[in-house]
């Protein structure tokens, strides 16, 4: 598997890219070859492969000699993890009684004739194995016994933790409201060095149109007598030296390049834009906190 690098006008870098195996547990990529920007871009213009099967990339080439598939069935083992076909009872789906059984969740019959050959019964199947033959489903990237199971530890893990930000008494309803427009793309847009255009879902291309952001900061709160948040009167402070938008990326990298940078001020909190600044321009955060507070002494 091979990863492109590419700068922020759509070329590759001097570099250049590299394949997956060169490229694993090696920081010097990153460190002296033009940083994770490159790289990020290269993600994000890179199809994904969905095979019934692990690539060479990581049964051959990342481990050296070391098939990274047979050393996850081994761990399984090692752990006592159950079968596939216990997990699928678990996740509601019925207990497969022969190896055609399989046909709702594997639908590929050679993949089913191969686990025929490979293993004595039905319930000898490793569960990683069941699991990674299974096809996606609708709109997903694994299977319904892989999404359940996952499913399942990620709600274990939301529950679990008591600094869950959704939890009652946490942030109040606007609070909510702005933390919930963050996105991978928007974190992509904070912090890359020279993102100025992304897509509104960071692996799909779209159509040109603003990536909605965050306020610059959210209001403080402060304990009630009930033991729940409330909104106090807070200062408004830029959150980064540089307050600014990122536009999404045009459907095709032409399209990207013809574009010119566009960098507007956030609007604040309570939903009033900055006095005297006009859109599309990289602004100062000092200035931007005294035009926001001159606009709240005249409001």
């Amino acid at each position: 598997e091979f990863y492109k690098r590419i700068d922020f006008s759509g070329d590759n870098i001097t570099h250049g890219g590299f394949f997956f195996g060169d490229g694993v547990f090696k920081s010097s990529k990153i460190l002296f070859e033009g940083g994770v920007d490159p790289i990020v871009r290269g993600f994000m213009n890179t199809p994904v492969k969905r095979p019934h099967r692990m690539t060479p990339a990581i049964t051959e080439k990342m481990f050296g000699s070391t098939d990274l598939g047979s050393l996850n069935i081994q761990r399984g083992r090692d752990h006592a993890i159950p079968s596939y076909n216990t997990m699928r009872t678990f996740c509601g789906l019925p207990k497969a009684e022969s190896f055609e059984d399989f046909s709702d969740m594997i639908l590929d019959r050679n993949l089913r004739i191969g686990l025929s050959r490979n293993y004595n019964t039905t319930d000898d199947v490793d569960f990683y194995v069941g699991s990674m033959l299974e096809d996606p489903v609708l709109g997903g990237l694994v299977g319904t016994t892989l999404s359940c199971v996952i499913g399942e530890q990620f709600k274990r893990l939301r529950d679990g933790d008591r600094f869950y930000y959704e939890n009652h008494g946490v942030f109040t309803p606007s609070q909510l409201a702005e933390i919930r427009k963050s996105s991978l793309s928007r974190v992509i847009c904070d912090n890359g060095d020279h993102f100025e255009l992304i897509s509104q879902e960071q692996i799909n291309r779209c159509n040109s149109g603003r990536l909605p952001a965050a306020g610059p900061t959210i209001n403080a709160v402060q304990p009630t007598a009930r033991g729940g948040p409330d909104e106090v009167e807070a200062a408004v402070v830029p959150r980064s030296d540089t307050v600014r938008s990122c536009i999404i990326q045009s459907q095709s990298r032409s399209q990207l390049r013809q574009h010119s940078t566009l960098c507007c001020a956030h609007e604040f909190v309570v939903g009033t834009s900055v006095a005297g600044v006009s859109p599309c321009t990289i602004v100062d955060p000092r200035s931007l906190l005294a035009a926001a507070s001159s606009q709240l002494r005249h409001a």
